[in-house]
């Protein structure tokens, strides 16, 4: 998983952005003030994305889809730059990509982790078959459902961490995070 998530940040930071140049402004709305911080290559469109900072709001537009992001704190690029992924993906209110997708070699990782799961095991198996055959984390939850009795039987709180497993970000969620990185770092915001 992790060799994944390096070769789509190196994929991005080294083919999609790396003409890519960073501009900040500050417009004055009333009493408020909207930070825009352009991200894109000024010699094509590809990979642009514009972030609106606007109160404790992200606002994200481009090629790579669009995001609203609700903070607890003042948005700020290079606040939000320090952020993990996780953390900000926790921030999402809504996309039109939604973000993160579904892995069932991840899945079955995280149960035989949690669980020590043998790979022989007829529960394994049969949680193998089911993450072979899922292809969204909505039909990975139904088949967990449907093996709700042998799970109980592993662990009585299955259903409390189990679903979220093979849960991971997409490529255009590692990218929006990278884009603000890079722009802050570009601008020398601090």
């Amino acid at each position: 998983m992790l060799k994944r998530i390096l070769e789509t940040i190196r994929y991005y930071r080294e083919e999609c952005f790396c003409e890519h140049v960073a501009k900040l402004k500050t417009v004055d709305v009333g009493s408020e003030a909207i930070t825009v911080l352009d991200w894109r290559n000024p010699n094509s469109g590809h990979y642009a994305m514009r972030f609106l900072f606007e109160r404790n709001f992200i606002i994200v537009t481009g090629d790579l889809g669009e995001a609203v992001f609700e903070l607890t704190e003042l948005a700020e690029p290079s606040r939000v730059a320090k952020y993990d992924i996780a953390y900000l993906h926790s921030k999402l209110r809504c996309s039109s990509e939604g973000f993160s997708s579904f892995c069932g070699d991840y899945a079955l990782d995280e149960i035989k982790d949690n669980l020590h799961l043998r790979k022989r095991s007829l529960v394994y198996q049969r949680l193998q078959n089911e993450a072979r055959e899922a292809s969204s984390q909505r039909y990975w939850n139904d088949a967990l459902n449907s093996m709700s009795e042998e799970l109980c039987e592993l662990d009585e709180f299955w259903a409390e961490w189990m679903p979220y497993c093979g849960d991971v970000y997409t490529n255009q969620m590692e990218a929006i995070l990278l884009g603000i990185r890079m722009a802050v770092e570009q601008l020398n915001l601090k």
